[in-house]
């Protein structure tokens, strides 16, 4: 970091050597660095000064929080950074506790989530001008609910409220009404008539659960599901029909306004077929077939913890 203030909060107070002060000196550090108590300027204007700063701050509790990760679940090892003290460990790892559940024991280098905290979560009100903050935020927060002994209640309230900005934000796109999920918008597409848009949507509901009424495009979703989903049983030689028939099935049911139990039967029923065709051969086929497995995989998860099937979404 080419700020000194900040290369200090970074460099030699959280990496290296650590005491039971360092949180609340590296809590000051942040505040006068965000406030520019110091008068040197990190960008030109007084706005991407700002900007500037905010980013610095990101930056350094992302590379707190992705070197706690590594420490403890992705590896190569931190060789760099010193086990701190025992009684300052027993502090940090006493300083997660929450709602009755303890932080487990065995975690590497906690310091270095509790340093990503302050800068992530603790000053969050501090930022205006990140985007991604909140998704930062939120991954904070459930690494830390990951390491503690069960659940709080403390942490699910903010971390979903977060989420929820994330998912306004990055996948109904919101903020643009460019697009419904990936991007970038379809240029070549125009929108269709609203008196037509509007029987689109209506063809949509199942179970008394209504289309998002934001959604693009309606009618490329109407068409897909013509031939992925009505047409299901005239098909006779496509292997992975089932896959992208549940593909557009979980899409249907993820624009509703809820749960319907009229998709989720046949789709629950495609996936399984996936997971019979797809997942239990692979340890015998090729790279391919393994790697179709991992999405498979990646899928089912995700269906299945939708519709909160929870033992089979693991």
């Amino acid at each position: 970091m080419a700020h000194p203030g900040l290369h200090r909060v970074i460099g030699q107070d959280i990496f290296g050597t650590v005491s039971q002060d360092s949180l609340s000196v590296l809590s000051s550090h942040v505040d006068a660095f965000l406030l520019n108590l110091d008068g040197a300027p990190v960008a030109g204007t007084p706005e991407q000064d700002k900007a500037a700063r905010e980013t610095l701050c990101l930056i350094a509790g992302v590379s707190l929080l992705q070197a706690f990760i590594q420490s403890n679940w992705t590896g190569p090892a931190l060789t760099s950074t010193p086990d701190i003290p025992d009684e300052v460990r027993q502090a940090v790892l006493k300083s997660f506790e929450l709602d009755g559940e303890t932080m487990y024991s065995k975690v590497r280098h906690p310091h270095l989530l509790q340093a990503a905290n302050l800068f992530l979560v603790d000053k969050y009100s501090s930022y205006d001008t990140l985007r991604s903050l909140p998704w930062w935020s939120a991954r904070a927060m459930f690494i830390h609910q990951r390491c503690l002994s069960g659940k709080s209640s403390t942490i699910k309230g903010p971390l979903v409220s977060r989420m929820e900005i994330v998912e306004r934000r990055y996948i109904y796109n919101s903020d643009t009404g460019e697009s419904n999920w990936t991007g970038p918008a379809l240029t070549s597409t125009p929108d269709i008539p609203d008196e037509v848009r509007q029987a689109v949507l209506k063809s949509f509901e199942l179970d008394g659960e209504t289309m998002y009424s934001k959604v693009r495009h309606p009618h490329l979703l109407q068409a897909a599901n013509l031939f992925l989903v009505d047409k299901y049983s005239s098909y006779d030689t496509l292997r992975s029909l089932p896959w992208w028939s549940a593909r557009a099935m979980f899409i249907h049911q993820r624009c509703l306004s809820g749960k319907s139990s009229t998709i989720k039967g046949p789709l629950v029923s495609r996936m399984e077929i996936v997971e019979r065709r797809y997942i239990y051969n692979s340890d015998t086929g090729t790279q391919r077939d393994r790697t179709l497995a991992i999405h498979a995989r990646i899928e089912l998860s995700l269906i299945f913890y939708y519709y909160r099937q929870l033992t089979r979404s693991r």
